[in-house]
C-alpha cells in the first residue's frame, strides 16, 4: 500500500476549483470609486466671540457690534464660499445684502438705516455661508435661491437690542 498521497490529493482539488469555477470568483471584484459627497459647510457655534445664543444690549456710541466667524467656520472641501451678512432681513423685500464675501461684520446701529430703536423688537443680524454660489448677489432673496441641489448653507442668527441711539444724532 502506498502512502496517503497529499500533495496529488491537493493539486486535483485544486484543479477541480480553477476548472469549475467561475472566473469573476477567482480574482477580487474591481469596485468603482463613488463620487464625490459634497460635505457640508458649518459654523460650530461654541466657537464665536459673540455668543449667538445670548440677547445682546447695545452700549451706546461709540460701541459697534464686531461679528467674526472665522475661528468657527469648517469648509471640509474647501469650496469656494460665499457669505453673506443681512440685518433685519424680511423675506420677499428685495433689500440689499449688508455685506458679503467677509467672515467679519461690523454692525454700527448709528449707521445703519434698518437699525430698530426701542420697543421690544430686537435688530436680527444674520450671516449666510454657501458652498455653491447662489442665484445673484443682488438681494438678499436672491442670495437665498439656491440653484445647485448639492448647495449647503450654514447660518447663525444674533439678536442685538438698540434701547436709545440719540448718541448717533448729530451735535450742534
Amino acid at each position: 500500500m502506498r502512502p496517503f498521497d497529499v500533495s496529488g490529493r491537493v493539486a486535483r482539488l485544486l484543479l477541480l476549483v480553477l476548472v469549475g469555477s467561475p472566473a469573476h470568483c477567482l480574482w477580487p471584484p474591481s469596485y468603482e470609486v463613488a463620487p464625490e459627497v459634497n460635505e457640508p459647510v458649518t459654523i460650530d457655534r461654541d466657537l464665536l466671540s459673540i455668543s449667538p445664543s445670548d440677547f445682546h444690549v447695545w452700549g451706546g456710541c461709540p460701541d459697534v457690534f464686531s461679528l467674526d466667524i472665522s475661528s468657527a467656520l469648517s469648509n471640509p472641501d474647501d469650496d469656494e464660499l460665499t457669505i453673506a451678512w443681512v440685518v433685519n432681513y424680511e423675506e420677499g423685500l428685495k433689500q440689499k445684502v449688508d455685506d458679503f464675501d467677509t467672515t467679519e461684520f461690523v454692525f454700527n446701529p448709528c449707521e445703519n438705516v434698518r437699525t430698530i430703536v426701542g420697543g421690544v423688537t430686537p435688530n436680527i443680524i444674520r450671516v449666510w455661508v454657501l458652498d455653491r454660489a447662489p442665484l445673484s448677489h443682488n438681494n438678499a432673496d436672491d442670495f437665498r435661491t439656491i440653484v445647485d441641489p448639492d448647495t449647503t448653507m450654514a447660518e447663525v442668527t444674533w439678536f442685538f437690542y438698540v434701547e436709545d441711539d440719540t448718541c448717533c444724532l448729530p451735535t450742534q
